[in-house]
């Protein structure tokens, strides 16, 4: 039986350079990324509680909007994820639509804030939606 020899990483040092930081090589950074989606209503409600658990981890406001009305604007109260998405699911579940769009944007910016998300759900159907008003 051949033994191994275990095989130790090298750890190299140079006096005077710094370490690498984010923060310190890039003050000023910043990213955004925005995203469109079509999915059922189970689609719907994961994107929004993938949602709310990236403004709760960035610190970031979340602002949802469900077919063309304001349901949520300002920082995620946790206490409150779950009556956000009965009150999702009761009112999108009401309109009977075979699908949905959804409009999700993620800033980050450093330089700023911690960003913001944003939400958007639209019916798949216009017709329907314009049936029900």
């Amino acid at each position: 039986m051949k033994s191994k020899t275990p095989i130790r990483p090298v750890t190299q040092t140079m006096e005077g350079i710094r370490s690498s930081n984010v923060n310190e090589d890039f003050p000023i950074s910043s990213a955004i990324v925005g995203i469109t989606l079509l999915g059922d209503l189970e689609d719907v409600l994961a994107v929004l509680r993938t949602a709310v658990l990236l403004a709760r981890s960035l610190k970031a406001p979340l602002s949802l909007n469900l077919l063309g009305k304001d349901i949520l604007s300002g920082d995620v109260d946790e206490t409150l994820v779950p009556e956000l998405l009965d009150s999702a699911r009761t009112q999108l579940r009401g309109l009977n639509a075979p699908g949905f769009t959804m409009e999700v944007n993620i800033i980050a910016a450093s330089f700023v804030s911690a960003g913001s998300i944003t939400m958007c759900v639209h019916s798949g159907n216009p017709v329907l939606v314009r049936q029900h008003k």
